[in-house]
């Protein structure tokens, strides 16, 4: 849809909102130095990915709007925060359009599992933000857009529920997943404490935490391998191990439990086991097909932040090479009547217009049927989306401001009193001239022939 499509502008730092769906809570203050400094070196490479949003009222502090809009970012959070801290004052951004906030929400979360995982907490927030974006959203469903099992989707929820001060310090002692589910064993916020504080204080694995926590809810050492726990209404009366082809089970719950109680319990945690073994495994086709599309997203941006035109759409499906060349080839042309574009930015669009033309007429010579051609050697567009031709009218803002700029420049010559004068004035008036014609050649448009400067 057009109104789906991509925009690339540069704008003030200043008018772009952080993402208010960021799942990563804490970022490497080490690392976020280190890209700082690379960005006061070397720029940022790639723009941001931005959507547009409304002026918040009060503003925050910082943020002054652009054109009475602000923006705020959906990639790019690590490079924003560096961005500001190396002083960082403009910056190009793609402005795109989403659908709903879970789509924002995604966005920001593909990327920062791209780069490394996620804090455990942190992933049980997100997971938790989404569902309430989203009311109807189900654990499934979750776990299918996020790429990862039912399973592991209901554990991070479940990490939700820790208080305040567990999460805070299991945070602060930046605990692993592993950790985190034999932690849960716990009854209670005071030995979840405790044992956080002993765990950091000795190192230790996770094997040596399970045999820690088991300990402090005195379980019984067994000699076989812990394979189940039934514990539906019973705590940890019900203990289920494996030792070669025997298992057992120990009970240490109420002596007046009843037997089928106790078998009923066993019963539906096998049902939950044997269900979520046969739960489909997240698809590693799909999370590579995901890199590859947000690489190849990079370098479009990569490229469009260089001006390099061509180099955006060869970044993307070879089947819309030539849509995409019709469709930019015009915008650049209506481009180089902006008054605000320098030199250096017109010389550029026009090498751009050559370099699109070139590819085109490179691709459609390679479509086109043998013995099809034009007698004039020029490339006409047609409606059935043949051949293509560049060579358009010479907008009349831009050749009304070219004329009134050499007339101006006449009057100026003419007025001149001085020799010195004369000589200056002739100068500018010849290369106005000669750049007026130059530009007509990129037109459809035959260049002027001046009469002579006296």
């Amino acid at each position: 849809m057009a109104d789906k499509e991509p925009v690339f502008k540069l704008v003030p730092l200043s008018c772009i909102l952080p993402s208010r769906h960021q799942p990563r809570t804490v970022f490497g203050e080490e690392g976020i130095g280190l890209l700082s400094q690379s960005i006061k070196k070397n720029g940022i490479e790639s723009p941001f990915k931005v959507r547009e949003v409304p002026v918040p009222n009060p503003l925050p502090e910082g943020v002054a709007p652009f054109e009475d809009k602000c923006y705020e970012q959906l990639y790019g959070g690590r490079r924003f925060i560096a961005a500001k801290k190396a002083g960082v004052e403009k910056v190009w951004v793609i402005v795109v359009k989403v659908d709903n906030e879970k789509e924002a929400a995604m966005s920001s979360y593909t990327e920062n599992t791209m780069r490394e995982e996620l804090p455990p907490l942190d992933e049980a927030a997100f997971f938790k933000h989404l569902k309430d974006l989203d009311p109807d959203l189900t654990s499934e469903q979750l776990a299918i857009d996020t790429n990862n099992s039912a399973g592991y989707v209901s554990q991070s929820l479940s990490f939700n529920e820790f208080s305040g001060p567990v999460k805070e310090k299991f945070r602060r002692l930046n605990f692993s997943r592993s950790h985190i589910l034999e932690l849960m064993r716990l009854p209670s916020d005071e030995l979840k404490l405790k044992a956080a504080e002993e765990i950091s204080a000795r190192g230790l694995s996770v094997q040596s935490t399970r045999q820690l926590v088991d300990k402090m809810i005195g379980k019984p050492e067994q000699a076989g391998q812990p394979h189940r726990q039934a514990s539906k209404g019973m705590g940890d009366g019900v203990h289920i191990a494996k030792s070669g082809k025997k298992i057992h089970i120990e009970y240490n719950g109420p002596a007046d439990t009843p037997a089928d109680t106790i078998a009923k319990a066993i019963i539906e945690e096998h049902q939950k086991w044997q269900a979520e073994q046969n739960k489909p495994k997240p698809d590693p086709k799909a999370r590579k097909a995901q890199i590859a599309q947000v690489n190849q997203f990079n370098k479009q941006m990569a490229a469009l932040a260089k001006g390099d035109y061509l180099g955006y759409v060869t970044a993307q499906q070879p089947e819309l090479w030539v849509p995409e060349i019709k469709r930019i080839i015009p915008i650049l042309i209506q481009g180089l009547s902006d008054p605000k574009l320098t030199e250096e930015q017109r010389a550029n669009n026009n090498l751009q217009i050559q370099k699109l033309q070139a590819k085109l007429n490179e691709l459609q010579k390679n479509q086109a049927p043998s013995g099809v051609g034009n007698e004039a050697g020029e490339n006409k567009q047609s409606d059935s989306g043949g051949s293509y031709s560049v060579k358009l009218p010479i907008p009349k803002e831009l050749s009304s401001k070219c004329e009134a700029e050499i007339a101006g420049l006449e009057k100026k010559y003419a007025e001149a009193q001085t020799p010195e004068e004369k000589a200056a004035q002739k100068a500018a008036l010849m290369q106005a001239r000669i750049n007026y014609n130059n530009l007509r050649k990129d037109f459809d448009a035959p260049p002027i022939d001046y009469p002579d400067i006296p």
